[in-house]
């Protein structure tokens, strides 16, 4: 009697173990931290310590550049070796908080600068929250916004990524709370240097989740993940992948069947999380981020 380890593995299996490989491995390459996750170090001890641990490309919080002029942030960051995978945030184009919106374009503007001098892929931008404009106005504000940005983005190479929020954080951070109302500026700003950034924290109430990730994957230009807690109560209640109620793995991987090739940026701001090593928190984030990656992905150029 033969056993099944007698058997000499198909063809076919052979090839789709490579396949496999070959995802994990490209997953794995494109995986990348914001340095709002590891809050309480400096810009140049996140350069070191993301160095340390092989982090492929790091994403950049202009709340940690203040204390750095354009050109030592891009000699730190040439010196370093990390990629760049985003530059944030940009936004509130509709007078909130005390910013009139000719105040957050200039501030965009320099935003934009400094990302094509380090190199970035892409810029985030929350639209801000909705203070009392009508909803036409409100829209007709963020567009005009994004098409007087687009000149500077398209000759600093540098891709704008609006985000969705979800609806518990519309006061404080955008009335863009469903995928199809960002898609729908974007149309209108009609520019390829203008694209969709999700965030799994964010985007995960969208009815027909997994499906609209598929479709949302070409025009994506920035995945941001953290997983929701329990008890999230406010935006620094994000849980580490893995450690609360969101179906990371399914969500990347539908991403991945749509064509997503972009950054996946462990993106996890949390009170709990900030108050312990910084390190630390680096390294369990990493590994919650390599156990997402995909088991199998066939692209349609594989097939």
């Amino acid at each position: 009697m033969f056993s099944s380890s007698s058997f000499s593995a198909s063809p076919y299996d052979a090839i789709q173990s490579q396949r496999s490989t070959r995802t994990q491995h490209d997953y794995l390459q494109r995986i990348s931290v914001n340095q709002l996750t590891t809050l309480r170090t400096t810009f140049e001890e996140d350069l070191q310590n993301y160095q340390q641990l092989g982090v492929p490309a790091i994403g950049l919080s202009c709340r940690k550049l203040h204390d750095y002029g354009p050109h030592q942030v891009g000699r730190l960051m040439r010196k370093s070796g990390l990629r760049v995978s985003s530059l944030g945030w940009i936004g509130s184009f509709l007078g909130y908080n005390g910013h009139a919106r000719r105040e957050s374009i200039c501030e965009a503007r320099k935003a934009i600068r400094m990302a094509a001098r380090v190199k970035a892929d892409t810029v985030v931008v929350y639209s801000g929250p909705q203070a009392g404009h009508i909803d036409s106005h409100a829209r007709r504000l963020v567009v005009d916004s994004l098409r007087e940005l687009v000149p500077l983005a398209q000759s600093s190479h540098v891709t704008l990524a609006l985000m969705p929020v979800h609806p518990q954080f519309r006061k404080d951070w955008s009335f863009l709370t469903q995928v199809d109302q960002a898609l729908s500026i974007i149309d209108a700003v009609n520019h390829p240097r203008v694209r969709l950034g999700l965030s799994t924290y964010h985007s995960w109430h969208e009815e027909d989740l997994l499906e609209r990730l598929v479709k949302c994957a070409p025009l994506t230009a920035l995945v941001q993940v953290a997983d929701w807690g329990r008890e999230a109560r406010c935006d620094n209640d994000r849980a580490m992948p893995g450690r609360g109620t969101l179906p990371l793995r399914e969500m990347i991987a539908a991403l991945e069947s749509g064509g997503y090739r972009g950054w996946y940026e462990l993106d996890v701001w949390s009170r709990r999380l900030w108050c312990r090593k910084p390190f630390e928190v680096l390294q369990a984030g990493l590994e919650s981020m390599q156990a997402l990656a995909p088991q199998r992905h066939e692209s349609s150029d594989e097939e």
